[in-house]
């Protein structure tokens, strides 16, 4: 799986590549994916769904009986032999031949089929031998019950990886969360892993006769941006899939839309057979800070016994909810008796060097101390006088950690439950001098331009009504660890050279950690001493997680890199440092 198992840990078991000889370990082999020169005539997507510009290769690659199944950003997926361990030989492509796109993150195999998400969006499964569609499911979303503004949601494009389970009722059920750039709700799907029959769509906020929807005062939650589009955990004791949402849009000013915005910046429990909320929690009701709290879900074992779920934070805090308890249902929400039933919350602890925004996460209830259920629009530690963006137009502020930059504890992490620690790469830097556009009506009356702004074709967030216009206070990237048990917090190492991160880490048992950074340079460290053991630049920048894989007793570390940087309009050459072709890279012990 993209991460390792369900409980989503990306700590391998494989020690044949250890402390002892990673320094050995050379490039075998790179297979170009061909990405853009091999879509279907010439396609080109429009600036508007690809955001201006090249896909960024994402996606983990997975090995299964000596054979690699890898996606590219455009929704192509190979199968490639590996089993010779110095090239990798093409058995078949898969081209869904899309027409619209966000990044991807990988494919899932089970029961000799491999499921693609694809970024159109659709649910595909094909045959693992031949390459041969079994199914493919069109998952595109009517506007959700209750939508009065939009007519349909235009630009949907899937980003997360599937999720594909035998579940509690008994069947096969491939899950995909969808994500990108466009005004309508977005939803995390499910359908029939055996036929491809939907089976349920679950939108990121809560319509009308729904728990929770009162948490949206305007007509804003018919118009906003929640996405499902990172790594989702599942839990089979408790049936329940384990994914994270998206920041709300329009971002920043929280007075646009007033409540605490459900579901956006939470992470939620759906049960898989029926796609029912069984809880959640928001991390930061009201937010306004690009939270995206899409971080990877990991489950475990306390030293209490206590079954586990934990999650890095985008705003700067590492949390922790009891999955047994969360599952039971009747932890009622004692601030709003009508949302859905919230996580049991345990602790959370400061992973970054600074917080700002607020002064401290309440003991009790996981929420930020500044938090005021009665209030519609939240002050949180914004500025030395309080108040809200509105009340502050051309104040200075003062954020951390910043939000502008990719990365703060959002890619994939590492568990390592020998060590009892978690494993995360984190941006260090703070934002300041924010400004506001001095907006003080809601908009409603210019809805159509609200979700029209980029052309008749809509398919946008629309305009962010009170507009950040901050600077980032640069400050490099860090990999820290936590500590299970007590949640100490060290820092690993600091990369002050770096502005953004989005490989996150992967760990071994045998006490490694690999890391790839944006300039294409990819690192392994020893967890106990942090010392770099071994690098090798791949020549393109990097955006994909790593992951390794054994065929009999020879150990490989693997890695996509390219796309992500250049422009549609001027695709670069391959390997340049603005992107390219995506190329996977294959590493090892040198061959005998």
């Amino acid at each position: 799986m993209v991460g390792e198992n369900y409980e989503v840990t990306r700590n391998s078991p494989l020690k044949m590549i250890n402390k002892d000889n990673v320094a050995n370990m050379v490039p075998l082999f790179a297979v170009d994916l061909c990405g853009w020169s091999c879509t279907p005539n010439g396609f080109k997507p429009t600036d508007r769904v690809a955001n201006g510009n090249h896909t960024k290769e994402e996606a983990v690659p997975l090995v299964a009986d000596g054979f690699l199944y890898i996606e590219d950003g455009l929704s192509k997926v190979s199968k490639i032999d590996v089993r010779s361990g110095n090239k990798g030989t093409f058995v078949w492509r898969y081209d869904p031949e899309i027409t619209s796109y966000r990044d991807r993150k990988g494919v899932a195999l089970m029961n000799d089929r491999v499921y693609v998400c694809v970024g159109m969006p659709r649910g595909v499964a094909l045959d693992m031998n031949s390459g041969e569609v079994i199914y493919d499911t069109d998952l595109h979303a009517p506007v959700q019950p209750g939508t009065t503004i939009l007519k349909e949601i235009l630009g949907q494009t899937m980003t997360a990886p599937p999720m594909v389970v035998h579940s509690a009722g008994g069947k096969n059920i491939q899950m995909c969360g969808r994500a990108g750039i466009h005004a309508g709700n977005h939803s995390f799907d499910a359908v029939n892993a055996d036929t491809g029959e939907f089976m349920w769509r679950r939108y990121s906020v809560p319509g009308p006769g729904e728990p929770g929807h009162s948490s949206w005062q305007n007509d804003a939650w018919q118009t906003t941006s929640i996405g499902f589009w990172g790594y989702q955990a599942w839990d089979p004791k408790t049936n329940v899939v384990i994914t994270g949402t998206g920041d709300v849009w329009p971002g920043y000013d929280p007075e646009f839309r007033p409540g605490d915005n459900l579901f956006g910046g939470s992470i939620m429990a759906l049960d898989v057979d029926t796609g029912n909320v069984k809880w959640y929690f928001q991390y930061i009701p009201n937010e306004r800070y690009d939270n995206d709290s899409v971080s990877t879900p990991q489950i475990w074992t306390d030293k209490e016994g206590r079954r586990v779920v934990s999650s890095f934070n985008r705003a700067g805090f590492w949390y922790k909810w009891d999955l047994d308890a969360s599952a039971k249902g009747g932890l009622t929400n004692p601030q709003h008796p009508d949302y859905p039933p919230i996580g049991a919350f345990i602790d959370a602890h400061q992973y970054v060097d600074e917080v700002s925004w607020t002064k401290g996460i309440d003991p009790k209830t996981g929420l930020p101390v500044e938090y005021d259920p009665s209030k519609s629009i939240q002050v949180y530690d914004d500025y030395p006088n309080g108040g809200t963006p509105r009340e502050n137009v051309g104040e200075t502020a003062y954020h951390c950690p910043a939000w502008g930059d990719q990365n703060t504890g959002m890619e994939p992490n590492s568990l390592d439950l020998e060590r009892r620690v978690a494993y995360a790469v984190v941006n260090e830097g703070c934002t300041t001098t924010p400004s506001f556009t001095d907006v003080k009506e809601p908009q409603k009356s210019d809805w159509p331009n609200f979700f029209n702004q980029f052309g008749p074709n809509g398919g946008t967030h629309g305009p962010t009504p009170c507009c950040w216009t901050g600077e980032n206070i640069q400050r490099g990237f860090a990999i820290v660890s936590m500590n299970l048990d007590t949640g100490e917090r060290k820092k690993l190492a600091q990369y002050d050279q770096y502005d953004h991160n989005q490989t996150g880490v992967l760990g071994t048992e045998a006490g490694l950690l690999m890391v790839g950074w944006p300039d294409g340079l990819v690192e392994v460290l020893d967890k106990d001493t942090s010392k770099v053991l071994w690098s090798f630049n791949t020549g393109t920048n990097l955006a994909a997680a790593p992951m390794t894989y054994a065929i009999g007793d020879k150990q490989y570390f693997a890695i996509l890199a390219g796309g992500g940087r250049g422009s549609i309009s001027d695709i670069p050459p391959p390997n340049s440092a603005l992107g390219g072709t995506p190329n996977l890279w294959v590493f090892g012990l040198p061959n005998k």
